[in-house]
């Protein structure tokens, strides 16, 4: 908003412009559209595969990574799996699904055990990274941001996206991941079953 003011009739005297921020709020506005359009179209994929799949690829579009990955908790051997991965890359997706790794390991393991999400902005600075997962990928991650998904009492994976193409992972991407976990982890638990 903007106005002209002046003292006299005919001379501008000075001007009062108001600016406002508006950019939180689209971007609230975007990913509450996103999360409606991710609950409707949760019964669309009766198949865990293409559930994963689609959840992978829709976090990678909102968050603005260069990858995202969906893994599992195997309860019975405490290992970690790549169910679904979208990185660009079908090679490297394919090498993803193929890795397992002990569920104490990791950024991943943290989130498990914490229960909390996390944000790792430099990888090569975190104690925490399983950098062999990335060696058997053939993939290299910068930065990453993993929050749990939850089964009613218990913690049945990880959702994580990497390598942020635009600026840092900030509290908002972390509330979203969020949501998105709690909105999907029933839907996985039962495609499981």
């Amino acid at each position: 908003r903007a106005a002209v003011f002046s003292e006299n009739e005919y001379e501008p005297s000075g001007e009062l412009v108001i600016l406002r921020d508006i950019t939180h709020e689209k971007r609230m506005a975007r990913n509450s559209e996103a999360l409606l359009r991710i609950s409707t179209a949760l019964p669309e994929y009766p198949e865990l595969d293409g559930l994963l799949a689609y959840i992978s690829s829709e976090i990678k579009g909102l968050l603005g990574v260069e990858s995202s990955l969906v893994i599992l908790l195997d309860e019975e051997k405490n290992e970690f799996f790549f169910k679904a991965a979208s990185t660009g890359s079908a090679e490297t997706e394919r090498r993803f699904k193929e890795i397992r790794y002990p569920a104490d390991k990791g950024v991943a393991g943290k989130v498990v055990r914490t229960g909390q999400s996390i944000i790792v902005p430099d990888t090569s600075k975190d104690p925490d990274f399983h950098s062999i997962v990335d060696i058997q990928a053939g993939y290299v991650t910068r930065n990453v941001l993993q929050v749990p998904l939850r089964s009613k009492d218990r913690t049945i994976g990880v959702l994580s996206a990497m390598n942020k193409k635009v600026g840092s992972f900030d509290q908002t991407d972390r509330e979203l991941l969020n949501m998105i976990a709690g909105t999907v982890a029933l839907t996985i638990e039962n495609a499981r079953f």
